[in-house]
């Protein structure tokens, strides 16, 4: 009895457990279809987003890359390998220790993420930045990760912009070499075995902030910029060229022995004697050091290099202040044409006045350097303004700034220091009517005094700049007629004997 009712109700039961099968079969299927097609768009999103995707097993080491990594890099889908990516030909192989780190830290529990950029190279050949993120999706039972799946997004042209960025960051704007933060970084990298030996040069331009208050600063990046051209010619390609800061070099030369250091310092210095064009000569005070070994600090090496370049540099002073003097004096001769006759004519005369005068022996030797460097800020004045017949008010006031530009200049050198003063009051007059300071009477130092004297007189004779030459007797008379005002009665006087006792003809 019982198994009959148990065979009725199989066979009442059989229709509906073969629907309950049929219907799980179309639901599998179904999911199949579903789970292709959200695949199949997510390729597509992939795809067009700059975004491939791979599956690692790691056990056997393969990968599975999807069509859309292929075309991040120009590939098909068959030309991809299937090793790992820091173990293939496609990765950089200065990135390789930084993803094998990065890939590490992650699978070990160093690091929370794996996220990591590096360079793959393309089907054309060139390298093009990516970004990899990845997960462990599966571990065996002792915990080690057998599966892990990520993407790899294309953000080379963000990579190249934000590269770009940073090196205009370590870059010097007047002479495109790397920057005293550049310095510090490539320091720091070679700061190990392999750089040994490791030599550092120090240099200091001669001349940058006289030639910043002589000629203006445009002629100082001039100035930077033949010295940087100079680096550029004699050092390496593997040495790194900064600008440590104002008118200071630094040079890294990894692998270099201290000797060769100093071959490239001759190197340097000849190629500076050679350049031609810039207002002052070209020159530099340089210092060595170098590591021989890793137990000697880095920031003691540098040091000694600094101290050394100092050295030099007070050993060098006379030769570069002398060299900056003849400079200047160069300059001055080609803004004037006939600077040099023009300085010989008024040394001559002043000195004649001062020993009338009965001057000492130093205060002759300062005023006949005096009659040929008075004018010595004249080199910053424009052609346009200095040799204009009638000027404005402001071009006037552009002219007169002379006096105190020569005065910084001859206050900066040695040579020129003991006339710093007269140079800054040789335009002073009598009655006060002059300047800068509007001194007047014996207030103007008695050199300034007959300076401002041989000098009117010389401009009316030769015609200097905006004036029309006139004779003796004619340029005698003007200057007699500025007595007590612009000129000391007394100098005029004297100077009027002097000058009609010579009779000095016109020209």
């Amino acid at each position: 009895m019982l198994t009959a009712n148990l065979g009725h109700l199989l066979i009442w039961l059989w229709p509906a457990a073969f629907c309950i099968a049929g219907y799980a079969v179309y639901r599998l299927v179904s999911l199949k279809r579903e789970m292709e097609a959200t695949g199949h768009r997510l390729e597509l999103v992939l795809t067009g987003t700059k975004v491939g995707s791979w599956d690692w097993t790691v056990d056997n080491n393969k990968v599975m890359r999807n069509r859309g990594y292929g075309q991040l890099l120009g590939y098909t889908e068959r030309e991809l390998t299937d090793q790992v990516i820091f173990a293939s030909e496609l990765i950089h192989p200065e990135d390789v220790p930084r993803l094998k780190r990065a890939m590490d830290d992650y699978l070990s529990g160093k690091a929370e993420k794996y996220e990591v950029a590096y360079r793959l190279r393309s089907s054309e050949g060139d390298w093009r930045w990516v970004l990899d993120r990845g997960v462990v999706t599966n571990q065996d039972r002792s915990g080690n990760p057998i599966r892990m799946v990520g993407i790899t997004i294309d953000i080379h042209d963000q990579k190249t912009t934000e590269l770009y960025l940073e090196e205009l960051s370590y870059l010097d704007p007047v002479t495109g070499l790397y920057n005293r933060a550049f310095f510090d970084k490539a320091i720091r990298e070679l700061d190990r075995e392999e750089a040994l030996p490791l030599s550092i040069i120090m240099g200091d331009l001669n001349g940058l902030k006289l030639t910043n208050d002589t000629f203006g600063h445009a002629a100082g990046d001039e100035l930077l910029v033949d010295m940087a051209d100079v680096l550029r010619a004699t050092c390496r390609k593997t040495d790194i060229l900064t600008r440590w800061g104002g008118d200071e070099f630094a040079i890294i030369l990894p692998n270099t022995t201290e000797a060769q250091a100093l071959t490239v310092c001759e190197r340097i210095r000849e190629a500076c004697r050679a350049v031609q064009g810039s207002p002052i000569r070209l020159s530099i005070a340089l210092g060595v050091a170098t590591r021989r070994a890793m137990d000697e600090p880095l920031p003691r090496v540098l040091r000694s290099a600094e101290e050394w370049m100092y050295q030099h540099k007070l050993a060098e002073s006379d030769y570069a202040t002398n060299t900056m003097v003849l400079s200047i004096s160069a300059a001055l001769e080609e803004k004037y044409q006939d600077g040099m006759e023009r300085g010989a004519r008024q040394e001559t005369l002043a000195l004649e006045v001062g020993k009338a005068l009965g001057l000492s022996r130093q205060e002759l030797e300062d005023l006949a350097l005096l009659a040929r460097m008075h004018d010595i800020g004249h080199v910053m004045t424009p052609e346009e303004i200095l040799f204009k017949a009638n000027r404005t008010p402001e071009e006037e006031q552009i002219y007169q700034q002379h006096v105190e530009g020569g005065f910084r200049v001859a206050r900066a050198l040695p040579q020129l220091r003991p006339i710093a003063e007269t140079i800054l009051a040789h335009h002073e007059h009598w009655d006060g009517s002059g300047y800068p300071k509007g001194l007047k009477g014996e207030e103007i130092p008695l050199n300034a005094r007959i300076i401002g004297l041989v000098d009117a007189y010389d401009d009316l004779l030769f015609g200097w700049a905006r004036l029309t030459p006139v004779s003796v007797e004619e340029a005698l008379a003007e200057v007699s007629r500025g007595a007590g005002t612009k000129f000391d009665p007394k100098l005029v006087a004297v100077f009027r004997e002097i000058v009609q006792a010579n009779a000095m003809p016109a020209s």
